[in-house]
């Protein structure tokens, strides 16, 4: 992925940027406000189209797919092995969160009767320290607050058991007490699948640098002006020094 301009901008979003992600591993994507971080998430999730260089992507099957040759077909195909959790997730009116948890396996051809049974114990982990729990989880998605549709959105991307989950901000709308619930699970879930023949591949956007250790992170990208570099911090508060040191860099 060399670089990416949008139509009409002056400079490049991202600009001669080259790394690979092993199958498993758990990238923190960090840096300032308009440093290209969604952007690369969304062309790394095939949200947006890439209009130079190139993305390759293995499947489970170790097939290679270059992102700017597949058809619309095959790259609908690919995002099944995706879970996307964003800034501001939205559910579906009139379904009750755990329909619309629910929908993400309908979709993908499991019983109603297997898909609601899929999403018991996941929402009961989720909504454990929420007061009125099992009411709020078939309540209709209009009526619940935007921690709680988090909280529905992580359910949604965890039982559809994907390849890769492209993660931005996952403490959003979420009180300190519910963040850490949210990511402890996360965290616990993710790490049973690294004993896996299939373990999960996690890419984290946030500007909390602490997520990146409670989540297990094991790569560390800084970007800055469009321009990517990798990191080794061992701790938050080395991370927090190296940001600002690339951060005073580049003003």
């Amino acid at each position: 992925m060399p670089s990416h301009r949008y139509p009409l901008e002056k400079r490049d979003a991202l600009s001669n940027i080259s790394f690979t992600i092993e199958r498993g591993d758990r990238i923190f994507l960090f840096g300032l406000n308009g440093a290209g971080k969604t952007t690369t998430l969304n062309l790394l999730g095939l949200l947006e189209t890439l209009r130079n260089g190139r993305i390759l992507y293995y499947d489970t099957k170790d097939k290679e797919w270059n992102y700017r040759e597949i058809s619309r077909a095959e790259s609908q195909r690919i995002r099944k092995n995706f879970s996307f959790l964003i800034q501001d997730p939205q559910l579906l009116h009139y379904f009750s969160g755990w329909e619309n948890v629910m929908q993400s396996l309908i979709l993908q051809g499991i019983s109603p009767h297997d898909a609601w049974n899929s999403c018991e114990k996941v929402l009961e982990e989720l909504f454990k320290n929420e007061e009125n729990g099992k009411e709020l989880v078939i309540k209709n998605s209009p009526e619940v607050s935007g921690g709680q549709r988090q909280k529905f959105a992580l359910a949604r991307a965890i039982i559809r058991k994907a390849d890769i989950f492209f993660v931005d901000e996952i403490r959003t709308c979420l009180d300190i007490k519910n963040a850490a619930t949210v990511i402890q699970y996360f965290k616990k879930y993710l790490d049973e699948r690294q004993n896996t023949d299939n373990p999960a591949t996690l890419i984290l956007v946030s500007h909390n640098y602490q997520d990146a250790f409670d989540l297990g992170v094991t790569r560390f990208f800084h970007l800055h002006d469009g321009v990517l570099d990798e990191l080794t911090a061992t701790s938050a508060d080395a991370l927090y020094a190296l940001q600002q040191s690339y951060t005073k860099r580049s003003l």
